[in-house]
């Protein structure tokens, strides 16, 4: 080695290696500290629960606001003035299909009748005359005629002028006295005015609107459902049995699906349901509008587990405890949350011992101690 090489190697020998112990502090420091699980002295006492699969329906909850089935406008196809309202014909009276509830001053359509008949008996006086001559014509046809007689000469088309101006006539005579029987306006069906907006002396005029009137004993409720909840119900079919419990402040009654609307709300992106509630006591019978609260009996799921809500972590998993009593941390697919119960349909075995109170941070694989374990609530 000559002198030159020498002194180059000593000055490049330690710049070397402090870059090989730089590197090497590099590596080192890139590697991941060993996690290590401390185990306590005393590990703390934990309270369990063992799961158990069942075969139940799933509740899917819901709202929305009665509608009734049967409604109706109370509108009218005459015009005049009012001469008098039924007493009952008042917001939320009791009325009968049928029952007169407003009447029309009918003497402009008295008059019509009057006239439609008058017109009518002319008609048939023409055409009996015409009848006669016509008859007349065929006679003298035969005795002084030669050839084939004409029909204008038997007076054919005078005739059957005359028939159709009798039938437009009889119509204008039915048209009256429909008219005439629309002076009083009737309650289309039985149930409680829900409208009223006419008074005796007002003028009304055709297909004014009066009032409206509704049937209390079929009402609807249209319910909003994500496209998760409805993956758990049967389809609507007719004959259903009630499958739907409505509650309304401290009431309950039963109600049945129905239909499927089967469309998408854009603005929410819900579908809608609807549970039809029929009531046979008008005295307890629900108004439309009420807010209701529902509860829809689901399809039955195989192999579900109901537990205690308090099971679930900040991070929706739950804590299980092995064989060794050690915890494992486990991720479960949540059906619903609902009276501080969870549903899980996967990521748990039956037996599963699963932590129900006793540890605020749970480690996987920290030792623990069992205390007795508790029945899961049903």
């Amino acid at each position: 080695m000559t002198v030159k090489q020498r002194r180059t190697f000593s000055f490049l020998g330690p710049i070397l290696l402090l870059s090989l112990a730089g590197a090497a502090s590099w590596l080192l420091a890139q590697q991941e500290p060993m996690q290590t699980v401390v185990e306590p002295a005393n590990p703390p006492e934990v309270q369990v629960v063992t799961a158990t699969a069942n075969r139940l329906r799933l509740p899917v909850a819901s709202q929305g606001l009665l509608q009734a089935v049967h409604e109706a406008e109370l509108s009218t196809s005459v015009q005049g003035k009012v001469i008098s309202v039924h007493p009952e014909f008042l917001v939320g009276g009791i009325v009968k299909a049928g029952q007169v509830l407003v009447q029309i001053e009918p003497s402009h359509y008295d008059l019509a009748i009057v006239q439609a008949r008058a017109r009518m008996a002319e008609i048939q006086r023409q055409k009996a005359e015409e009848q006669a001559a016509a008859l007349q014509a065929k006679r003298e046809w035969q005795v002084l005629g030669q050839g084939q007689a004409t029909p204008l000469s038997l007076h054919e088309p005078q005739l059957a002028e005359i028939n159709a101006k009798l039938t437009q006539a009889a119509a204008e005579l039915a048209l009256a006295q429909q008219q005439r029987q629309a002076c009083q306006l009737s309650a289309p069906l039985s149930g409680r005015i829900a409208a009223k907006t006419v008074v005796p002396g007002q003028f009304v005029s055709i297909g004014q609107s009066l009032g409206r009137v509704y049937a209390w004993e079929a009402m609807e409720v249209r319910l909003p459902l994500t496209l998760k909840q409805a993956e758990y119900l049967q389809p609507p079919a007719t004959g259903d049995t009630p499958n739907v419990q409505l509650n309304l402040s401290n009431m309950q009654k039963q109600a049945t699906l129905v239909r499927r609307e089967g469309l998408i709300d854009s603005a929410n992106g819900l579908e809608y349901w609807v549970a039809r509630l029929q009531q046979t006591e008008q005295k307890t019978a629900w108004y439309p509008g009420s807010f209701v609260q529902a509860r829809i009996q689901g399809r039955e799921l195989d192999k579900v587990f109901v537990l205690p809500q308090a099971v679930l972590t900040d991070r929706q998993q739950v804590v299980l405890v092995d064989n060794d009593n050690r915890l494992r941390i486990k991720s479960v697919n949540i059906v619903q949350l609902q009276d501080q119960q969870v549903w899980i349909d996967q990521g748990l075995n039956p037996g599963d011992r699963i932590v129900l109170s006793g540890l605020d941070m749970p480690i996987d694989g920290m030792k623990v101690h069992v205390a007795p374990i508790a029945k899961p609530k049903p």
